[in-house]
């Protein structure tokens, strides 16, 4: 202890910034959700790092930022309206400048003015710091359903849950080798 700092001292001080860094990549995701229903494309811009990355993972992906937020910025243009709001997030550091995580979120759209489309997904997020700021280096979501509000009662019956703005299977849980393991224990081949 010769330099004078006491060790618990630097300990919570990591602890504290670590605090400080996942409230912010919170506040990120809760941001992202407000521009995108607001159609604020330049605040939108000022999430991601330069070369980040969107897409799905059952679809295309898009690299750089101007290329995400012209993306979905055209995807927004078809909505009249929307209301995405997140649930559980999920955040683990990698190191100084990077953290990943995960964060479920539905999403209530209206489409066409006579359709209102809801969905339940999942954002798996890389998160890099960039000059002081936590900002988005990766967002690949994943579709649970996304379907007209009218079929949502009786639409959860196969894996065909999604039915805009693509229609085929669901991205899980059905994909999960877990729930494989899980819902096909038991039965003959």
């Amino acid at each position: 202890m010769g330099n004078g700092l006491d060790p618990m001292d630097s300990e919570l001080a990591a602890r504290v910034q670590w605090l400080e860094d996942r409230f912010e990549n919170m506040d990120r995701v809760a941001t992202y959700c407000n521009v995108i229903d607001d159609s604020n494309m330049a605040a939108l811009r000022e999430l991601w790092v330069d070369d980040a990355t969107f897409g799905s993972v059952s679809g295309s992906r898009t690299t750089g930022a101007d290329e995400i937020v012209e993306y979905i910025g055209r995807r927004a243009a078809i909505e009249d309206w929307s209301f995405h709001y997140p649930h559980a997030h999920i955040i683990e550091r990698i190191g100084p400048d990077e953290a990943r995580g995960v964060v479920t979120k539905h999403a209530e759209m209206s489409v066409d003015e006579k359709r209102c489309v809801v969905a339940a997904m999942r954002y798996s997020d890389k998160y890099q710091r960039q000059d002081g700021k936590w900002k988005f280096k990766e967002r690949i979501i994943s579709f649970l359903y996304s379907m007209d509000l009218q079929t949502l009662a009786t639409g959860f019956d196969n894996r065909a849950r999604m039915q805009w703005p693509r229609v085929g299977p669901a991205d899980f849980p059905e994909s999960l080798d877990t729930w494989k393991e899980l819902h096909t224990s038991g039965e003959e081949g």
